[in-house]
């Protein structure tokens, strides 16, 4: 028997196009040698870029909010407070509660609120629905003032948790408030609070300033045969009292004000985009003193409330009433020229009214600085 050569078998090629064994473990560790290189030269570039993707969405999401917020106090004349407020931005987005609460990170979100916050009746902690009588709140000296300290703040964090001490709430200090309020992003707040706390670049901030979404609204009577009527939003209808300043108060934007004749018949609508000014004059809601309208697109009415709102001279001619009678003297030099065109200009007794009304007016205007009953002593000048 013819036996091939055992030889023969042990050197036969491999069969064509498969590759060596001890080459392809060789291959495979070099390949795997170049993917332990690469990891190690382009992981930390990854991680921050998937920071910088995280911290994009955030501080779109923290602005979404707040835009949800202020969207739903503009609707709803409603104010919310650390309490509820993620309920609120929750419905006004149509989301779920956990996608408000918590980011992608999984870390919390927190809303603070100004220590100093007051809004009406409404202080910090306590939620603010609007009525007929809007935020009244006066200074020192009995001027109405806008809300104070209408401030809010979301913020969370994309990577180290938040100080244990951050969380829902009233900080305890207008100064903690204030800490994180001119906080840049990425940067430690001022503050106990945050002493020591190692994530200062995960800290992400949105600050929701409630002051512009409130308007200025003053409603007065004057010789009339009753008090002119008004409500909010329809509202309890009140009073526009016969006094210098009225009813004076801060109103959410887009309210609507109806205003009502001293029998209650519905005179006129408003929507509050603006600060405005109206009185009750001769039966009629009037946007200016006299029904004049406006003067190079200015409302005489606000001119003139902040005219009697300004600074009074203590050494007027008639002291802090001054400013009251010098509007009082304008009213009246203006009907009585009203009174003199009425009758075409041709009646000598009306115009001699307008021209005495006209020095009275220009005399009260000057009592503004100029009082000949005040005589000063004299004061020697300084060497």
């Amino acid at each position: 028997m013819n036996l091939p050569p055992p030889m023969d078998r042990c050197l036969a090629p491999a069969p064509a196009g498969q590759p060596e064994a001890g080459m392809n473990l060789i291959a495979l560790l070099g390949i795997m040698a170049v993917l332990v290189i690469l990891a190690a030269v382009l992981a930390p570039s990854f991680i921050r870029k998937l920071d910088q993707i995280a911290s994009d969405a955030e501080v779109a999401s923290l602005k979404a909010l707040g835009e949800a917020l202020e969207s739903s106090i503009l609707r709803n004349r409603y104010i919310p407070t650390f309490t509820n407020w993620a309920q609120v931005a929750a419905a006004e987005r149509g989301v779920n509660l956990s996608e408000v609460t918590t980011n992608l990170r999984r870390q919390p979100r927190v809303l603070w609120v100004d220590p100093a916050l007051q809004i009406g009746g409404s202080t910090a902690g306590q939620d603010y629905l609007q009525d007929v009588t809007g935020s009244f709140i006066t200074d020192a000296s009995g001027r109405v003032v806008p809300p104070r300290n209408a401030r809010m703040i979301l913020l969370s964090s994309i990577g180290t948790p938040l100080p244990a001490g951050v969380t829902n709430g009233v900080p305890a200090s207008t100064n903690d408030f204030d800490g994180v309020w001119n906080a840049a992003n990425g940067t430690l707040p001022a503050g106990t609070l945050w002493a020591g706390w190692s994530g200062a670049r995960d800290l992400r901030i949105q600050r929701i300033n409630l002051a512009p979404l409130f308007v200025h609204v003053v409603l007065t009577t004057y010789a009339s045969d009753g008090e002119g009527l008004f409500s909010i939003d329809g509202g309890a209808v009140t009073n526009a009292p016969a006094t210098i300043f009225g009813r004076d108060a801060y109103y959410i934007r887009n309210s609507v004000l109806r205003l009502f004749t001293h029998t209650n018949s519905l005179d006129t609508v408003q929507i509050l985009t603006r600060s405005v000014s109206f009185v009750y004059q001769n039966n009629v809601w009037r946007g200016t003193i006299e029904g004049l309208g406006t003067v190079s697109g200015m409302d005489l009415g606000t001119i003139v409330d902040r005219f009697l709102r300004a600074e009074h001279n203590p050494r007027a001619l008639g002291g802090t009433n001054q400013q009251y009678n010098v509007v009082q003297s304008f009213r009246a030099y203006i009907q009585a020229y009203l009174a003199w065109e009425a009758a075409g200009f041709g009646n000598n007794s009306l115009r001699d009214t307008v021209v005495l009304r006209q020095a009275q007016m220009m005399n009260e205007v000057q009592g503004l600085y100029k009082n000949p009953n005040y005589d000063p002593p004299e004061v020697a000048c300084p060497p």
